[in-house]
């Protein structure tokens, strides 16, 4: 190796960095020599050209976009790559696998990116496709330039420069990702989780039988604002994940330094609980965003003392309180932890903790308010309900949900920043004894919570998303492992972590990408499986619905009601794209003895004495049972339909029509059929 790539240090090292970012950003954009078209303009108008030739020759929108990427970046890049190479300026040669697999990878990103962009273009701000493929084509020329330049270079490798390099690829990725999240947030239809929380908006109440009002609250502030649709209902999701991420970011500064801080940013962007709180709404978003801000106070008061963070801690438990009652789990931990740090328990004989304690129940109190005047019923459900449950041995499930939520690389990289020495992370900017303080908050706040659930599923099936905010607190020590010098050499633990932290990243955005395009505007090729139908499909089988409900409404002076022979998710999604009639004719299963959460205080089954109802399944054979059979007079024929997604058969779904309902089962099946 030549004298050159070998004795860069001080000076000469700090300019290499430079053309390194310069590598990432300007040279992309700059052809040479000067009659060679940039090659990102160049890719662009090859995109542009070969997707209009594509689709004069009727090929559909998805598959021509999908085929003139590829082929525009191949031809622009081949043809750059014969008069200039970024690499070979400043001295870098890559082996070929790598180079290619770069290409390969920045350019499903830009794919996904630009799909979403597309679609994003046509469906929803109405352009025509030869319009909209300007703007698509236009951002996945950027990224895939800027992506080619980033890592296809070999500063992963380098270990002298890798640490500037990591903060180039990290700022692009945290870019990335938002911006996939942002154009995506109101493309794919809404989960039947999600479709449900927005129907606690369209009955307003300080509490509900499974959950606190939070995600109620804060959908109905989306729609009031956006209007009804995926994007409004979506929308604080994506607020309460910049809150998550913006608290864990000042919690990092705190315990380390900003660079810290960044990894931190990443790992939230990336982290599939965090893409997914961050992507629907659900209590988990709030409750992520209020743990965030209640261990960053948290840390202020008991590890810095600042009395005045108290009031702080008092405010985001109290508003996580409102969100999900899991977040009651950190209020043992904080006494776990002045009790055993003798530096804090000054705090049990100073007012600050119990006038937090007393904010905490101001603001939790529509909760307990509601529970009153029904029956403790929210409690009841969340508690008694739970452990009288069916027991069953599932720890395998637990760690198998912590697998999902924190992925491979990072439960490899919980492992040593739990059970790490004091003084490989005593880097820090406070007193002798601030690594063991802090080690011990870390600790405390992450295995507290986690023992709870622990415990719980050593009888009991815990559920995927349960451990997802107790991680919050362990984030800051991986993300500064993940760039520190924290015996990052050799084959230790630590060390193989940190060579596959960004290849891990980069998986996750493609299979982030890749769930959205197809969810959105599909996969050519691709079939979907016909397990979908829990999940997508809702739009056209509220189109057959409305169409079912026009056909029989003349027949009762009442309106039509509708309804899902499962627990909630026909309902709720009938309910949703029903809108604005939706809400108030699309009832229950407990109708008809089956447990259907809310819609059973929604709607009581005595209220609906004789009216006609439009019963929708999966299958027919629920549409058979005496439990639906015994309850009306008269019922027609079970017929089936078909549902697709983004034009593709997806499955079949099943209806019956019963006129005058019963709330008791008669004791003779209808006499007739119409």
């Amino acid at each position: 190796m030549s004298q050159k790539t070998t004795s860069y240090t001080g000076i000469r090292e700090w300019a290499y960095a430079r053309r390194l970012a310069r590598s990432a950003t300007i040279l992309a954009l700059a052809g040479k020599p000067k009659w060679v078209l940039p090659p990102v303009l160049a890719q662009f108008i090859i995109d542009i050209a070969l997707f209009q030739f594509l689709l004069s020759f009727r090929y559909a929108i998805n598959l021509s976009h999908i085929i003139s990427l590829p082929g525009a970046a191949l031809l622009s890049y081949t043809l750059y790559s014969l008069r200039y190479s970024p690499a070979a300026e400043i001295g870098w040669r890559l082996p070929q696998w790598r180079r290619y697999l770069s290409y390969l990878v920045v350019m499903l990103m830009a794919l996904f990116l630009r799909g979403g962009i597309l679609t994003l273009a046509i469906d929803h701000w109405g352009m025509a496709p030869r319009l909209a493929i300007i703007f698509a084509a236009a951002a996945s020329s950027l990224t895939f330039h800027i992506g080619v330049s980033l890592f296809s270079s070999p500063a992963l490798s380098e270990r002298a420069f890798a640490r500037r390099y990591w903060r180039l690829a990290s700022l692009s990725l945290i870019v990335y990702l938002l911006i996939l999240r942002m154009v995506y947030i109101g493309l794919p239809e809404l989960m039947p989780m999600e479709a449900y929380y927005w129907n606690y908006s369209q009955h307003p109440a300080l509490g509900y039988l499974d959950h606190p009002p939070m995600v109620a609250w804060i959908i109905k502030a989306g729609t009031l604002i956006f209007g009804n649709n995926e994007f409004s209902v979506r929308l604080g999701a994506l607020l309460c994940w910049f809150v998550t991420a913006g608290f864990s970011f000042c919690l990092s500064r705190e315990m380390f330094d900003r660079k810290t801080g960044l990894n931190t940013i990443l790992l939230v962007s990336a982290l599939p609980f965090f893409i997914s709180i961050g992507t629907l709404m659900t209590p988990d978003a709030p409750l992520s965003a209020c743990w965030a801000g209640a261990l960053y106070y948290l840390y202020g008061a008991l590890i810095e003392e600042r009395g005045k963070a108290w009031w702080g801690v008092g405010l985001f438990i109290g508003l996580g309180m409102l969100s999900k009652y899991t977040m009651a789990l950190l209020i043992p931990a904080v006494f776990l932890y002045i009790l055993i740090d003798s530096q804090a328990r000054k705090w049990l004989y100073r007012p600050q903790p119990y006038l937090a304690a007393l904010l905490t129940l101001f603001l939790f109190s529509p909760v307990i308010i509601w529970n009153t005047e029904n029956n403790w019923l929210s409690f009841a459900f969340q508690t008694t309900r739970r452990v009288a449950g069916k027991s069953y041995f599932s720890p395998h499930l637990l760690l198998g949900s912590i697998l999902v939520l924190l992925t491979p690389t990072g439960f490899l990289a919980a492992i040593p920043a739990l059970f790490t020495r004091k003084n490989e992370v005593a880097k820090g900017k406070s007193k002798s004894s601030m690594p063991y303080r802090r080690q011990l908050f870390i600790l405390i706040f992450t295995l507290a919570p986690l023992a709870v659930f622990a415990i719980f599923s050593l009888t009991h099936q815990p559920k995927l998303n349960w451990t997802g905010p107790a991680w919050l607190a362990l984030l800051p020590v991986i993300a500064y492992m993940m760039t520190g010098p924290t015996r990052s050499h050799g084959l230790s633990l630590i060390s193989i972590v940190q060579r596959i932290w960004l290849p891990t990243i980069i998986m996750l955005a493609i299979i982030y990408g890749a769930a959205c395009h197809y969810l959105a505007p599909g996969l050519p090729g691709i079939p979907y499986p016909h397990e979908i139908t829990s999940i997508a499909g809702w739009k056209d089988l509220q189109k057959e619905a409305n169409e079912i409900r026009r056909s029989v409404s003349h027949s009762s002076s009442k309106p039509t009601l509708v309804t899902g022979l499962d627990k909630y998710n026909i309902s709720s999604e009938l309910a949703f794209y029903g809108y604005p009639e939706g809400p108030g004719i699309t009832v229950g299963s407990h109708l008809f003895g089956h447990e259907s959460l809310m819609y059973r205080l929604w709607f009581p089954d005595s209220s609906l004495h004789g009216r006609t109802i439009i019963m929708f399944a999966d299958a027919p054979s629920g549409l058979k049972a005496f439990q639906v059979t015994g309850r009306f007079n008269a019922m027609d024929e079970v017929r089936e339909f078909p549902i697709r997604l983004n034009g593709v058969f997806i499955g079949k779904y099943y209806y019956r029509i019963g006129y005058g309902y019963k709330s008791e089962i008669l004791s003779n099946p209808p006499l007739k059929s119409r």
